[in-house]
Parts: structure tokens; sequence; C-alpha cells
């Protein structure tokens, strides 16, 4: 949506959320799903992403002032690990202080269990206290120092050690936890979903959508290529030894690749987010219902990454235009030029013919009406007495005169 435009922008007022005072907040921390607003207060506010933004159940509210007999109040900033939210702790109660809070994100939310306190304060015999943000390096946790007179005293934390070696979460894996096990995506290692015909885009940095196979598309890979009618399709699409047609204008999140293939495009359009390769590939475009005087675009790589080659045929050519076939590094197009040597206006031979069919039925028509107006009027002629005269004429009979 463009970044000026009023209907791009949404507020929601989440200041009384669960009946707590939810307000003044300083920075937000994502955990791949909820985003934490860390709190000026002690009241922390979540947010479920998944959800409707303008829905009050989106929102939940916790009052987590005191924590493991620590007052917890006024962080700045904070980072999440994989499982655990932690909260920079910077100034309450009239001092800085070095209360650092944490939230474990596999628990509920409501849950005073599912949250604990340590008083980081002189850790090492320096001033430890009044941090201004943390950030989780794939190892150790570190919070960036605001104010410590004189010394800089930077916090570092280690989430998971025993025996000299990281003991990870449930999920992860890895020599410093920084990895998923199989089947596993994202920075919280969520479970994939089943591909039907496909893999999973799994890892710390997998999405977790499906990758599918050869000839096979949808959201779960549960669909064959062989028609596709405005369909979005939201990972990868690869076309081999098949043919496949395609009405209307479709979306290709990842790659496209087509091989040793036909598509036949019917009023299409094919938009690839990333690339687009193409090998051995024929390409038969169906021009009804085309405006030939705009080019027509076929395939298009929004990363401007188009390659390999194609063959382009038509069918359904509007009169008195030739198609010409273009592609660039970005989109095969097609462009219409108009045929100087042929009229608009000019029949063809199947218009002759009905033409010529057309007045023949007339001239029969016409002949058949004439010869039904002048039957009578010959029959006079040649026979001028009625049949009973002609028959009196016969028998000497004169007619009656009254």
């Amino acid at each position: 949506m463009p970044f000026n435009s009023a209907t791009s922008w949404k507020v929601y007022d989440a200041s009384n959320t669960d009946g707590l005072p939810s307000k003044g907040f300083i920075r937000a921390v994502f955990d791949g799903v909820f985003i934490y607003f860390v709190p000026g207060s002690g009241i922390v506010l979540r947010y479920n992403t998944l959800e409707s933004f303008n829905s009050s159940t989106s929102w939940n509210a916790y009052n987590a002032t005191v924590t493991d007999g620590l007052y917890t109040t006024n962080f700045i900033g904070g980072t999440f690990d994989g499982r655990y939210i932690y909260f920079s702790p910077h100034y309450q109660r009239g001092s800085y202080h070095g209360n650092v809070l944490r939230y474990d994100t596999y628990s509920l939310f409501n849950s005073s269990t599912s949250w604990n306190a340590y008083n980081a304060d002189f850790t090492s015999g320096l001033l430890t206290e009044g941090y201004v943000g943390a950030i989780y390096a794939g190892r150790y946790i570190y919070f960036a120092p605001f104010y410590a007179n004189s010394q800089t005293p930077v916090l570092r934390f280690w989430p998971g050690f025993k025996n000299g070696s990281c003991e990870c979460y449930e999920n992860y894996s890895g020599p410093y936890c920084t990895e998923c096990i199989n089947n596993h995506y994202s920075p919280q290692c969520l479970e994939c979903t089943t591909c039907i015909n496909g893999r999973c885009f799994e890892g710390y940095s997998g999405d977790g959508s499906c990758i599918c196979d050869p000839n096979y598309y949808g959201t779960s890979c549960e669909y064959f290529a062989s028609i596709i009618v405005n369909e979005v399709i939201f990972n990868n699409l690869s076309i081999s030894d098949n043919s496949l047609l395609i009405n209307g204008f479709i979306t290709v999140k990842g790659d496209l690749v087509v091989t040793n293939s036909t598509l036949t495009l019917s009023n299409s359009s094919v938009n690839v987010e990333e690339c687009i390769i193409l090998n051995k590939t024929t390409i038969t475009v169906d021009l009804s219902n085309v405006n030939e005087k705009e080019n027509l675009t076929l395939l298009n790589s929004t990363k401007g990454c188009l390659s390999g080659n194609a063959t382009v045929t038509f069918s359904n050519v509007p009169k008195c235009t030739i198609q010409k076939s273009e592609m660039n590094s970005s989109s095969l197009y097609v462009i219409f030029i108009k045929d100087t040597s042929c009229s608009s206006t000019s029949m063809d031979t199947i218009d002759w013919v009905l033409l010529i069919i057309l007045l023949s039925v007339v001239g029969f028509v016409l002949i058949a009406v004439a010869i039904i107006l002048l039957v009578p009027k010959i029959r006079g002629f040649i026979f001028p007495f009625s049949k009973e005269e002609n028959n009196k004429s016969r028998t000497g009979q004169t007619p009656a005169v009254i």
C-alpha cells in the first residue's frame, strides 16, 4: 500500500487492555507471532499478529510490576532468543536499576510462573544498571549500557550452558542452539505443516512454506499443474515435461522454472517475485479479447531476473496486426504492430462466401414471390373463362343475363 495513502494506516487504542492501564511503552520485541511492547511502567502489552489488529481479543496485558520479589518496571528495549523475551532494565523508583525481566514464550502469558527476574546489579563488581536495549547474537544476549558513570559495562548473558556446551531448548539444535531440528522453521523453530507433494522451507531462516515438486502448486502443494485460473501461488512453481493452461493473472512468490514444457496463456499474465528460468519452453498466447493497441506482458520478474529462451506462438490473432515477442532481463512481452498492407474493412474469403450465400437466398425468395404473384394473371390470360363457363359452353347453353 502507498506510504502516503490514508488507507494504508490503522490505529488501535490499547490503553485499557484486560482492565490494566497499559500505557507508556519504549520499543517492542517480536517472537515470530506476538509483538511485546516494552513497558515504561510494569504493564507488558502483547499483540497477536495472526489476529485482527482492531479486535480486543488480539491484545493482552500483564502486570509484571513485582516479579520474584523484585521491582520490575521501567525498561527500554529487549530481545528474543528463540524461547524467552528479555526486557532491558533502565530506571525505576528514582534511580537506574539492573533488574532483568524475562518471559517464557512456551508458557501462559498471564501466569506469574511464566515470568522471572534477576538483579544483575554490580556483576563482576561493575555498576551494571541503566541499559537501553539488548540483542541476541545466536549464543549470547548483550545489554547496551546507558548510565555507568566513567564505566561502560556491557552486560552479557548466556541462556543455555551445561558441562561446557549449550543445552538447547526444545526443537533447537547445533553447537550454539542456533539451528532448528528437522521439519521445523523460523527463529521460534515452529513445526512445519504438511507439504503433500513437496517439502517444507525449514531451518532457522525458513518461513515454513512448501517448496513444491515439479508440476505441483498450492499452499500445501495439493494441486497438479494442468490448469490454473486466477490462482495466487505462495511458493516456487516448477513445470517440467508438462502442458499447463493459465487463464487469468497469477503471482509466484518465489521462482518460476519451466523445462521442456508448453504454457498456454489465455488472457493472462504471470508475475514472478524472484527469478524466471525457461528451458526448451513453448508459449502459446491466445489473443482473443486482447487490446492490440497496448503491449501485452506475458511473464514478468519483479527482481529483474529472467533467463533462458522460449518459442512464442499465437492463436486467435486480431486482423491487420503483426505480433512480435520480445524478452529482456525482466519481462517477456508481445508487441502489436499494425499491418499497413491490410485494410480492416476488407473482406476475407469466408466473408465473400457468406455474402454470396446471402444474395443467393434473397434471389430465390424474390423469384418465389414473383411466381406466386404472377401465376393468377398467367392463368387468366391463357384461360379467359372460368371453369363454370367452360362447362356451359360445352353443353350449348348461353349464360343467363340478369
